[in-house]
């Protein structure tokens, strides 16, 4: 039992949509996720930073990140803004497009391939490969997301948790943002804590 709970622990730290693929019966009473209507959405981020150095001395600060994304006919595409100012400035821009499927009313999952263009010192240029699980109602959403960042320094990895609840009947969005971003390849991370507002219309 310890090895299946084990297992069940990597697979979704690595791959978390892999568990959709699991055999299940549908409950149909539950809501639909609302997430999956078709729309467009822009998002704003800011809070807290925390920065890691095995080298030395840890460090805190800011960081505040701007993001659009659509989705249309399980068809998703995003760009994405990041600044971190936490004993050094780094900035990152992510472009990035995939496909969700929904195999249950309230649970979706998929792939993203990007590209993210790095500015700062120790940082790289990078492809970005994801694997969201999103889950949740009609008004509220959580998505767990994996990355893969391949640059020229190898392999590294991002995990984002996002939290956001529709403000009433209007379209304005609001949610926290979780982080852990490596800087580059064998060095330090950053970890970050945001609040989120947006703006999301549905077709």
């Amino acid at each position: 039992m310890a090895l299946v709970i084990a297992g069940g622990m990597v697979v979704f730290a690595l791959a978390p949509p892999a568990f959709l693929l699991l055999p299940t019966k549908p409950d149909t009473t539950l809501p639909n996720l609302g997430f999956m209507a078709n729309h467009f959405g822009a998002y704003a981020t800011g809070g807290l930073a925390y920065r890691s150095a095995p080298e030395g001395e840890s460090h805190y600060g800011w960081m505040h990140s701007a993001s659009i994304e659509a989705l249309w006919n399980r068809l998703y595409g995003e760009a994405r803004f990041e600044a971190f100012d936490v004993a050094d400035h780094v900035q990152f821009w992510t472009v990035g497009a995939g496909y969700l499927f929904q195999p249950l009313p309230n649970m979706a999952g998929g792939f993203t391939l990007g590209y993210r263009w790095a500015h700062g010192d120790d940082v790289q240029d990078a492809v970005e490969v994801g694997l969201p699980l999103v889950w949740g109602r009609e008004v509220a959403a959580g998505r767990f997301e994996p990355t893969y960042v391949i640059s020229s320094r190898g392999v590294s990895w991002n995990y984002r948790l996002r939290l956001d609840l529709d403000i009433g009947r209007s379209p304005f969005v609001a949610g926290t943002c979780f982080d852990i971003k490596p800087l580059r390849q064998g060095g330090g991370y950053h970890a970050t804590f945001t609040l989120l507002l947006g703006v999301r219309a549905r077709r």
